[in-house]
């Protein structure tokens, strides 16, 4: 068998696994720029993670396994 062999996969279901996260991290800023498309605020809001929070966020998302699902952060900081 060739080491390039296509390998057979079970299917995904995208139900029970995401195939992309997004991540709005943060709306705050302090220059909270009129024309920013993230409505920037200068304090955070209530309820945003804590960095140990957001840190355990990533391992979840880490933990549904290959393929690994695409995390991105967005937001101001």
């Amino acid at each position: 068998m060739s080491p390039h062999a296509p390998t057979e996969r079970s299917p995904i279901d995208f139900g029970r696994r995401p195939m992309l996260v997004f991540w709005e991290v943060t709306r705050a800023c302090q220059l909270a720029c009129s024309h920013c498309r993230a409505s920037a605020q200068a304090t955070p809001l209530p309820g945003e993670l804590t960095h140990a929070e957001g840190l355990d966020l990533i391992e979840q998302v880490a933990g549904f396994g290959r393929p690994y699902p695409i995390l991105v952060l967005t937001g101001v900081a």
